[in-house]
């Protein structure tokens, strides 16, 4: 299995936490666990070669060769399969508040969910289609997602999504503990209409979303040390006790820490991790390397530092509003000491930090 992650265009890189291109010769292997655990960010998929089926608690959905497919934000575990015949797949894993920067409308309807690009975007998700499948080789047909993909976030209206980037940026703050209610206070809306703002906008309530982003939190660390003791060193900083975490862990993957941890299940981990010099091949010959890079090299370990520092990305605050100006629908406060955001027909106070 190799993993090769693509580069992506300025303007939608914040958006967007990555891109890739997955090859496997044989597909999917049978021996591996092949479980996606969920890590509150949605994703567009293209079965470039060979299908893939879903299967999880709703039942098994089969996406057949040159498809592409929109897949909400998940709060549940799924399992993987293909043919044993070569395997390409394009993948776009966007941030959690991303999606509504290039697809409108409400996202609930993809939640824990699989959809085709043209019955969710009717023409133009048809054009798409065909683009990419006509392109001549995988690299050629991911540059077509990528330019439908700037397309989208040109036309999309992002008022309303500001206010969801600030309460995400305070989950992290907050070591995703934040008390929704407080937050609510914080930014100067009612709760109600918070949770409708999230539903909508990201297909998850504050509370159910805020839980499994510390989960993929915990998971992200597991994955790409495979130590299992570091689940304990960690879980502590986000749940409040040993049983509570345990909870969790078997709600989002159907396992305890210490039954999955025995588990195979390298793609599912090589999703997770980042590039390191000198370490570019998992337990069952699965690799993750930046396109054009050869393993091991300078060049990789130059790559590895960049994705590192892109893991990190900056986070949208009260500044970054500030910053947009009138053009996005931001209005500043009397002495510029304030930041009104249009959500709806009203207006959400945001303090300064």
């Amino acid at each position: 299995m190799r993993l090769c992650s693509l580069p992506l265009p300025t303007l939608i890189r914040p958006y967007i936490h990555h891109f890739w291109i997955f090859e496997a010769d044989g597909g999917l292997p049978a021996t591996d666990q092949r479980l996606v655990a969920p890590n509150g960010r949605p994703k567009l998929i293209v079965t470039y070669r060979n299908g893939l089926s879903t299967h999880s608690q709703a039942g098994v959905t089969t996406t057949a060769e040159g498809r592409i497919s929109l897949i909400g934000v998940w709060d549940r575990s799924t399992i993987l399969s293909s043919a044993e015949a070569p395997t390409v797949t394009i993948g776009v894993e966007f941030t959690p508040n991303g999606l509504c920067r290039f697809f409108g409308g409400d996202l609930a309807r993809l939640t824990n969910r699989i959809v085709a690009a043209d019955d969710l975007l009717g023409a133009a998700g048809a054009r798409l289609t065909a683009r990419v499948m006509e392109a001549p080789d995988a690299a050629s047909a991911a540059r077509q997602v990528s330019a439908f993909l700037v397309e989208r976030f040109l036309s999309c209206d992002v008022r309303q999504a500001r206010v969801i980037d600030h309460a995400i940026g305070r989950f992290q703050q907050a070591g995703y503990r934040m008390d929704i209610g407080a937050l609510a206070d914080e930014i100067g809306c009612s709760r109600r209409t918070l949770q409708a703002l999230f539903t909508s906008h990201v297909g998850l309530t504050p509370k159910r979303l805020q839980s499994v982003l510390g989960f993929s939190r915990l998971y992200t660390v597991f994955a790409s040390s495979g130590d299992p003791s570091l689940l304990r060193d960690e879980a502590l900083d986000i749940y409040y006790d040993q049983p509570h975490f345990i909870r969790n862990f078997k709600a989002y993957t159907g396992h305890s820490p210490g039954r999955f941890a025995e588990l195979m299940n390298e793609f599912g981990q090589i999703f997770y991790r980042r590039v390191t010099p000198g370490r570019g091949r998992g337990r069952n010959g699965a690799r993750h390397q930046p396109c054009g890079q050869a393993p091991g090299s300078e060049a990789a370990a130059r790559a590895g530092d960049r994705m590192r520092q892109r893991g990190t990305r900056h986070q949208p605050s009260v500044a970054c509003f500030r910053r947009s100006g009138n053009q996005l629908g931001v209005k500043k406060g009397p002495g510029n000491s304030a930041i009104w955001l249009l959500v709806g027909g009203s207006g959400c106070y945001l303090r300064d930090p």
